[in-house]
């Protein structure tokens, strides 16, 4: 039910800056200046390759003020498209998983293994241009206590295809973790655990 990577969500010091960075190294276009009542947040979101960045300041107390408060700036979380956000949103609510639906957005309501998850629909058939120096976020990395637990919660959640998961490890970083694969044939990932 997953399609790719669609989205990354930074906490940041400062938008603007933030902004005029990553369109100097990755030719990144500035698409919107909002905000969201879920985060509580001042957002700006700007595009590289075909993903989507979105910079967030806290307007006040709530989900972005504390990681601000605790880790200063960083990645908050992680934005997957699906074909059809309606049939996930459905699916999500029988796994009795929360959600809160914001602007075309879908948060989900629980962030069981660490990462803040975003869903959003896929762009339309023509779907969405490539700008910049980038193709595409190929991937976000989830460090986990547990990669087994998580890797079969989120495959349970997502109904996703675990014969096209890849083993991953390093013995010289001590992990052994998956590489969740969305569809392998156009090397569309989601997870690394």
């Amino acid at each position: 039910m997953l399609s790719y990577v669609d989205r990354i969500q930074m906490v940041v010091p400062d938008r603007k800056e933030a902004v005029a960075r990553w369109q100097a190294v990755f030719g990144a276009e500035q698409l919107a200046e909002d905000g969201s009542r879920h985060l509580n947040a001042h957002r700006t979101t700007v595009q590289a390759g075909r993903s989507l960045f979105e910079f967030l300041e806290p307007a006040g107390p709530g989900p972005i003020q504390d990681f601000r408060d605790r880790w200063g700036q960083g990645l908050y979380g992680a934005g997957f498209s699906t074909p059809d956000l309606t049939a996930l949103a459905k699916r999500l609510a029988d796994k009795g998983c929360p959600t809160v639906e914001e602007g075309g957005r879908l948060y989900l309501g629980e962030t069981r293994f660490g990462m803040p998850i975003v869903l959003t629909e896929d762009p339309s058939p023509a779907g969405r241009g490539y700008t910049g120096h980038i193709r595409c976020v190929y991937e976000v990395t989830n460090p986990v206590g547990d990669w087994e637990a998580a890797t079969a919660y989120y495959t349970d959640l997502f109904s996703l295809d675990d014969s096209k998961y890849c083993p991953i490890g390093s013995k010289l970083y001590g992990y052994q973790g998956t590489l969740t694969l969305f569809d392998p044939r156009t090397g569309s990932t989601g997870w690394r655990w």
